[in-house]
């Protein structure tokens, strides 16, 4: 929950983010987005454990900065575990502030994985979102995005819960391929009625996700 006390953890966190160490090998969105709706809905981890950064409660290396936000997201870095799941209200609102500062890197295989647990949800896959320019069309990040908006992600509480996408892009290139990751963030946010916003790099980036937090509060 948005406590003044968990706004102080959550501005720290995002204050103290450093590109080299916090920095993942791989921009894999809709992997990502696969693990977001597998956390939401306390399913098991796929590609989130058997890391240095895993977020357990046992991780001496990398111990997560926020944990203090609530419980860990994994019980331990073990393959198969469950996920603890941030909803325990089936009134909260639940959303993700994705930041992004570098074009989508995903292989044929990881965006084959995404897309056969997307299928398996009852999501239609046979076609993908139509974006301008369209050279991320094939990312099955704004599929998700339109599902977990739309779907019950979590049917263990009563009622449906959401998840809601925003989207801070930083630095948006508008040369090369650059364009063609500001148009999947955007369409991110659209079909996770969410909120996209472009913000320059230092103070400015650290406002954009500030402007997202306030609008995702809501």
């Amino acid at each position: 929950q948005m406590t003044p006390a968990n706004k102080t953890v959550l501005a720290d966190a995002v204050n103290n983010l450093n590109k080299l160490a916090d920095k993942g090998n791989n921009n894999t969105l809709s992997l990502g987005m696969m693990e977001v709706n597998r956390y939401y809905g306390g399913r098991a981890s796929v590609a989130s454990h058997g890391k240095v950064k895993s977020d357990y409660a046992t991780n001496t290396t990398h111990p997560a900065k926020v944990a203090n936000l609530g419980d860990y997201a994994l019980a331990s870095n073990a393959a198969g575990t469950l996920y603890n799941s941030p909803i325990v209200d089936g009134c909260q609102s639940n959303f993700i502030i994705y930041i992004s500062n570098g074009g989508a890197n995903e292989n044929a295989s990881a965006l084959s994985t995404a897309q056969t647990e997307l299928n398996s949800l009852g999501y239609d896959t046979s076609s993908t979102i139509a974006i301008t320019p369209d050279g991320q069309r094939g990312n099955w990040m704004d599929e998700y995005a339109d599902y977990m908006a739309n779907a019950d992600v979590n049917t263990v509480l009563s009622g449906d819960q959401h998840v809601y996408s925003y989207t801070v892009e930083v630095d948006p290139v508008e040369t090369g391929t650059g364009d063609d990751m500001t148009a999947l963030m955007k369409s991110v946010a659209l079909k996770g009625k969410g909120q996209y916003f472009a913000v320059s790099s230092g103070n400015a980036g650290q406002d954009g996700i500030r402007s997202a937090t306030v609008a995702a509060s809501w």
